[in-house]
């Protein structure tokens, strides 16, 4: 179905009305100079609104089997502006209700007229 500029217009101002946290990207740079060799972080996107949406997936096979605990995984998903280029390798700080949390982009966006989705993971370190 062809879709007008108005409707995708309509659709993104929805969805971007749901935008409660802020997001900062920050990139590892190499800084040179005629001594050093060294390591920087950059910030390339600063208290960009967005929203993090949490999905836990809970497996209870192994703890009725009595193999152990209950399998808990969570997934991270970011919902953003579809013009921000999120590199891999990058380090985003979402703050959420005051709040801040550390994470790295874990898979390749998925990029639609309105909006853009990035699967997140913990960040841990800087590779």
């Amino acid at each position: 179905m062809f879709q007008t500029a108005s409707v995708v217009g309509a659709v993104r101002r929805t969805i971007e009305s749901t935008y409660t946290d802020l997001m900062t990207v920050s990139v590892m740079t190499d800084i040179k100079d005629d001594v050093f060799d060294d390591k920087c972080e950059q910030i390339i996107v600063e208290n960009e609104p967005c929203r993090i949406s949490y999905k836990t997936d809970s497996t209870a096979s192994r703890a009725s089997s009595g193999d152990g605990a209950a399998n808990v995984e969570q997934t991270v998903e970011l919902f953003c502006r579809p013009e921000l280029d999120i590199p891999p390798g990058c380090k985003i700080s979402v703050v959420r209700n005051g709040v801040r949390c550390d994470y790295c982009r874990s898979g390749e966006p998925s990029r639609y007229d309105t909006h853009q989705e990035v699967s997140l993971a913990l960040f841990k370190r800087w590779a």
